[in-house]
């Protein structure tokens, strides 16, 4: 026995295997891998096993699919219809878990956008449960609750892989509704909307201040994003995704926010998904959904693509929703999760 070997590499693989399949995320799993040789080639001996563990440990069985979704769709490069048609077949006609061969540089993929779908969900929550007059007392999230606004920053994910090509799209916004929206129930793509206006809200203070500061900027008489009167100009840093906006929500100083925003006039879009989600409305009926009946319901509301165990249906202020109010408005709250 050599007396220079930690307890650790001491044990016998069948226990370090065994340590490492209850480690809680990729980035331990990483570590204690890499600390020694022994502890490496344990590792390496059940690598797929114990990787695909504590994707387990890390990835809540209710975002899992969505999660090997995005991971896919970050592994492609180039997109074309039938690509786009296929990913969507693939991961979306029904809710399964892909069987996968998880190594450890996958786990550790999924680990980085978990982590920024993490951020943005625990801010997306203190910020929408500051706009609700709860009192003094804010209630934590349940799991059900995180686990959907989880999904919705997945689905937003999703869709900016698939689309984010604005200068020659693949797909006419009508055609998005059929290739993407329809396969969702209206309030999923209302929680779409809602993730969606709250990441508008996050970048366009960074935003504002280069159109308030850069010479540049100011030359063109760059418009502020202070809401969706110009999308054009934020569309297309908001389809850049969530690695690239979790940078832009931490950068603090001026120099920071310059260099990740690109210097030089702002590329603009007039194509986005906040244009998206309004042409994926059916048009309005003006039927309000308590008059619906069973077969109304089913002809006209997409069952949701995840089975919620809260089956609850926001209702508006005068108590009515009508058919298109229960897809998308064209003023999206983020409260609406």
């Amino acid at each position: 026995m050599d007396p220079t070997q930690s307890r650790m590499e001491r044990l016998p693989v069948e226990t370090q295997q065994a340590i490492m399949l209850a480690l809680p995320d990729a980035e331990s799993l990483k570590s204690l891998a890499l600390s020694c040789r022994s502890l490496f080639g344990a590792f390496k001996d059940a690598e797929l096993l114990v990787t695909r563990q504590v994707v387990l440990n890390e990835i809540a069985s209710g975002v899992l699919p969505e999660a090997v979704a995005v991971l896919e769709a970050s592994f492609t490069t180039t997109w074309d219809r039938s690509s786009v048609q296929g990913f969507m077949s693939r991961h979306f006609d029904a809710r399964i878990t892909p069987s996968r061969n998880w190594t450890l540089s996958d786990a550790l993929s999924v680990t980085k956008i978990q982590s920024h779908i993490s951020y943005f969900a625990e801010d997306f929550f203190l910020k929408s449960s500051s706009m609700q007059s709860f009192g003094s007392h804010v209630l934590p999230l349940s799991e059900n609750e995180r686990l959907r606004i989880d999904r919705a920053f997945y689905r937003f994910e999703i869709y900016c892989n698939l689309f984010r090509d604005f200068k020659n799209p693949l797909f006419a916004l009508s055609e998005q509704r059929v290739v993407f929206f329809s396969r969702f129930s209206p309030w999923e793509n209302e929680q779409l909307a809602c993730v969606h206006e709250y990441l508008l809200r996050v970048v366009s203070p960074v935003y504002n201040d280069l159109a308030e500061h850069d010479i540049l900027w100011s030359e063109f008489d760059v418009d502020y994003a202070d809401d969706m009167d110009h999308p054009e100009y934020v569309e297309p840093l908001l389809a850049r995704g969530l690695s690239f906006l979790h940078s832009v929500a931490l950068a603090q100083s001026y120099n920071e926010r310059y260099k990740l925003l690109t210097p030089g006039y702002p590329v603009v879009s007039t194509r986005s998904l906040y244009d998206a989600l309004i042409e994926c409305n059916e048009s309005n009926d003006e039927i309000f959904l308590e008059d619906y009946t069973a077969d109304d319901e089913s002809a006209h509301i997409k069952p949701p693509f995840f089975d919620d165990p809260d089956s609850a249906r926001v209702v508006r202020g005068d108590g009515h929703i009508t058919r298109k109010d229960a897809a998308i408005s064209s003023t999206p709250n983020i409260e609406g999760i």
